[in-house]
This record gives C-alpha cells, sequence and structure tokens, in this order.
C-alpha cells in the first residue's frame, strides 16, 4: 500500500442532526452513526482544502460507522486505497464511489452487508482489489461488477451466499484469484468461470461450501486455457482437489 498522504481516524464518528433525502435505495435514519464529508476533513484535521484532496490513503475501518453519506469522498480523485472494514455497514449509498477513479484497493470486509445496489461499483473502472469477505450477501446482483474490467483480486469468501448468477464474473476479465470459500453454495454451473480471467492465471477458491461431491470433478471448471488452479475441494472431501487448466 503507498503510505504517503494518509489519513487514519480513531475518533468516534458522530450522530448528524441534519438528514437529506438520497435518491438510492440505501439511507440514513435516525439513531445511527453517520459520517458526511465535512466530518471527514475535521476529523482529517489537515491544514487547508488541498491538502485534503491530495489524500491517497483513507483508513476508515473500526469506527462503529453504519452509514456514510454520498458526500463522504466527494473531489477525493487521487484516493488509491479506502478501508471501510470492521464497521457495522448493512448497506452503500448507490453514489457513494463516485469520482473515486483512481482507487485501486476497496477494502469492505467484516460489515454486515447483505445486498448491493448494481451500481454501487460504477465509477471504479481502476479498481484492482475488492474485499467483500465477511458479510451477509446471500446473492450477488449480475451487473454488480461489470465495470470493473481491471479487477485482479475479489474476496467473496465467509458469506452467505446461495447461487451464482451465469454471468455474474463475465467482465472480471483481469481477475487472478476469486475467493468463494465458505458460503452456502449447493451448486454451481460449469459455465459461470469462464469469461474470467483471459488475461493470465487464475486461481478460485470453493472449499467450505455445500456443493455435492458428485458434481465436480478435475476438469470441471477448466474449460478455458487460463484457468489453471481451481480449488474445488468441499466439506465432504476434507482436502484439495486442485482442478489443471488445459495446457
Amino acid at each position: 500500500m503507498i503510505t504517503s498522504s494518509s489519513i487514519s481516524t480513531s475518533t468516534d464518528v458522530s450522530t448528524t442532526d441534519s438528514r437529506t433525502t438520497e435518491s438510492s435505495s440505501c439511507s440514513n435514519s435516525d439513531g445511527i452513526n453517520t459520517f458526511n464529508r465535512s466530518q471527514l476533513i475535521t476529523l482529517a484535521a489537515v491544514n487547508n482544502e488541498q491538502e485534503w484532496l491530495e489524500q491517497t490513503n483513507l483508513y476508515l475501518n473500526q469506527e462503529k460507522i453504519d452509514y456514510l453519506s454520498p458526500d463522504c469522498f466527494t473531489n477525493l480523485t487521487k484516493l488509491v486505497n479506502l478501508d471501510l472494514s470492521e464497521n457495522n455497514f448493512s448497506c452503500i449509498d448507490v453514489n457513494l464511489f463516485q469520482g473515486l477513479n483512481n482507487l485501486r484497493a476497496l477494502y469492505l470486509s467484516y460489515n454486515q452487508l447483505a445486498i448491493l445496489d448494481p451500481s454501487t461499483f460504477n465509477s471504479l473502472s481502476n479498481l484492482e482489489e475488492l474485499y467483500l469477505n465477511y458479510n451477509q450477501m446471500k446473492t450477488l446482483d449480475p451487473s454488480l461488477f461489470r465495470n470493473l474490467t481491471n479487477l485482479h483480486y475479489l474476496y467473496l469468501n465467509f458469506n452467505e451466499l446461495k447461487s451464482l448468477h451465469l454471468s455474474v464474473f463475465d467482465y472480471l476479465t483481469h481477475l487472478t484469484m476469486l475467493d468463494l470459500s465458505n458460503n452456502n453454495l449447493i451448486t454451481i454451473s460449469p459455465t459461470v468461470f469462464d469469461s474470467i480471467g483471459y488475461s493470465g492465471q487464475i486461481s478460485i477458491y470453493l472449499e467450505g461450501n455445500p456443493v455435492a461431491s458428485s458434481g465436480l470433478s478435475s476438469a470441471y471448471f477448466c474449460q478455458g486455457n487460463t484457468l489453471c488452479t481451481c480449488y474445488c475441494s468441499i466439506n465432504t472431501l476434507n482436502k484439495l482437489v486442485p482442478c489443471k487448466g488445459k495446457s
């Protein structure tokens, strides 16, 4: 991670008195810890507006935040790493990440996210690492990752996913690591991974899911030349079974 121009906050987030009406379905309500842009600048204690706009790293993990208003990261176009892990988010405003065109790593692990609007990540075309592990997501909208064409690492482990839409990973052509371990996946289509990783080698982790052992084989997910390592063990096998890609 880049360590220059970074902010780390450790102050408890206060509840704002003024409420605005957002267009998205994710909105704040009375009695929760909310965070807006002006509060963020105050906590950052930067000297001036220009210094604020130069920030490249922002760490808001472990702040007990329930909700972030959509103006929080306005004009932070140089932001590279954003850590929102270990908070209390149950949803993310659809406009929260607008304008963060240079963001490379986004950490949303260890929250209470159950569902995300399909437009949540639309502005993050340069994102390379996305951490959504340790949440409560039961489903993924097929358009959720549509604009993440430069994504290399996607962590979805330790959620509650029961199934995967056939096209949910279609645009992740640069993906090199996909972790779906320890979910509730019962069945997985053999074509769901067809489009990912065509720019190089990819590793897929599926262990810890209740997929029937008879539904997997060493060649089950190895239909493309770049799908080199697929850890498709399941609970009943008690070991990893690597799926060797075609040469």
